[in-house]
């Protein structure tokens, strides 16, 4: 992405039913309107507007307005930043994108004049398309259940503790049983545990591994604590699991 040019930023009186001659930039042009009110043409694009709203052109297509009240009309030129992202509309400014709009306009003639606007004008069209991104709407109880649910299937082999996966969730272990049980029918701890316990079945088949490098594998430390929990899930020790799932 570019770094932002300003190319140019004043402020016009507009008079009451004027309408513009069509014409076209180069760049991106932005306009901030202060008590008028009228219709921004752009294309096959008609969009009304009024006092403390914002309308985007795109660079190349012929453009004008239809005032209808008089006021005054910020405009800002820029490329660069994505400023050619931004479809042609109209919308509401807010206290911080008019503070940028009064801070391009009123730049004092200093030798980093230039660069300051430049800086602004990338700000500015940053904002804007900050302000028109979609808004993420927030995790419910069942995004965070399978996001959790998708942690433990993943991490199962390691250190893995619920109190960390609730903590990357930003919420408490507490709440992640209670969401977890919900949609599940299960505790998180139990789902860890059972997950565990299934693929030390897996390697009590599958290799000669001793009890204690499976235990490790399941991330679990204790080789004594994973013999009573495989026992405690299925009924058989290691050992007899590993006899009978080859004989059978």
């Amino acid at each position: 992405m570019s770094e932002a040019k300003c190319w140019f930023a004043m402020t016009l009186q507009v008079p009451e039913r004027h309408r513009c001659a069509p014409h076209a930039h180069p760049c991106t042009e932005i306009v901030l309107c202060r008590g008028c009110a009228g219709t921004m043409v752009c294309g096959d694009t008609r969009v009304s507007y009024g006092d403390g709203d914002i309308f985007l052109y795109r660079p190349g297509p012929e453009h004008w307005i239809d005032n209808r009240r008089a006021g005054i009309h910020t405009c800002v030129g820029v490329t660069g930043c994505g400023a050619e992202q931004l479809a042609p509309a109209v919308v509401r400014a807010s206290p911080d994108i008019t503070t940028l709009f009064d801070s391009l306009v009123g730049s004092e003639a200093t030798p980093l004049a230039a660069t300051r606007r430049d800086l602004l004008a990338g700000l500015l069209v940053v904002a804007l398309r900050e302000a028109a991104a979609p808004p993420t709407a927030p995790p419910t109880a069942d995004d965070r259940a399978e996001r959790a649910r998708e942690i433990l299937e993943t991490r199962f082999d390691e250190r893995l503790s619920i109190q960390e996966v609730a903590s990357t969730l930003f919420i408490s272990p507490d709440y992640l049983r209670e969401i977890f049980k919900q949609r599940f029918g299960d505790s998180p701890l139990h789902f860890l545990l059972r997950k565990r316990v299934e693929y030390a079945a897996q390697l009590l088949h599958d290799t000669d591994w001793p009890v204690q490098r499976i235990a490790e594998a399941c991330g679990i430390d204790n080789p004594y604590y994973f013999s009573r929990l495989f026992r405690k899930l299925t009924n058989q020790t290691p050992s007899d699991y590993r006899r009978t799932s080859r004989n059978a």
